[in-house]
């Protein structure tokens, strides 16, 4: 069954802010206080909220800012277009390029996945980070 997930976990949020401009982000995570100490737990929000004093906050993507982040296709120094695809399955989704070429149907150039959208795309900014081609 397909996972639904509309954001990234605060652990992935913290790794796309080292990459991603944090102006990308179209949510947040804002520590609860309880009691004026930091030991509340993390709820998501949308927008880029402004945190009380002593809470913290961390920028956070929905599927849709992932997806305004992934450049829809890839160019590099082969003559060959990269299109972006987005497969949600039963068991895993998946978020791969797609090479074409004049006499190809067209073969998988990168390949990505995840229990949800969300994650596959997560993976996908992270393998295009390492590849220099975000």
């Amino acid at each position: 069954m397909v996972t639904v997930k509309s954001y990234t976990t605060i652990e992935q949020s913290k790794k796309l802010a080292e990459i991603l401009p944090l102006e990308s982000a179209d949510m947040c995570y804002i520590q609860d206080l309880l009691a004026g100490c930091k030991y509340g737990e993390y709820k998501p929000y949308i927008g880029d909220l402004i945190p009380a004093y002593g809470q913290d906050k961390i920028r956070c993507w929905s599927l849709a800012a992932l997806l305004s982040v992934l450049p829809s296709r890839l160019f590099d120094s082969t003559p060959k277009r990269k299109e972006l695809y987005l497969l949600p399955d039963l068991d895993k989704s998946y978020c791969f390029y797609r090479q074409f070429a004049v006499k190809t149907k067209g073969e998988i150039y990168l390949l990505t996945e995840g229990e949800c959208l969300v994650d596959a795309c997560y993976e996908m900014i992270l393998k295009l980070n390492e590849l220099n081609l975000l």
